[in-house]
């Protein structure tokens, strides 16, 4: 995480107004599978097909401080700053399920970019 995002640390319930700045997106996603899944995820979205690094949205779930699930949409932007460095810019879209009798019903809120 490269700049002070206090948004991000209040959805994860790490303080109001605490910066995560310096800290590795990946130490707050669900430990296990769903972190091997986001390494893969943000690995095949920097490799595209040729090479180039190619836009990307996927699922999986992130923790709080209380390590609670939270489910989330990840949307990842690869690109080259200058000097050739591959960065990435990740937005964030929480996901909430509502089950009514036998459907599950998709709600999203609080969307962030890191």
């Amino acid at each position: 995480i490269s700049c002070h995002n206090t948004p991000l640390a209040n959805m994860l319930m790490h303080g109001v107004g605490r910066s995560l700045k310096g800290a590795s997106l990946n130490e707050f996603v669900q430990p296990g599978e769903e972190s091997q899944r986001f390494a893969v995820n943000i690995a095949a979205n920097a490799n595209g097909h040729d090479g180039s690094p190619i836009v990307g949205m996927f699922s999986g779930c992130m923790r709080d401080s209380l390590q609670n699930r939270i489910r989330v949409l990840f949307y990842h932007v690869p690109y080259f700053a200058l000097g050739g460095q591959l960065r990435h810019l990740i937005g964030l879209r929480e996901e909430s399920l509502d089950i009514e009798g036998d459907r599950e019903r998709r709600t999203e809120s609080a969307d962030l970019a890191l």
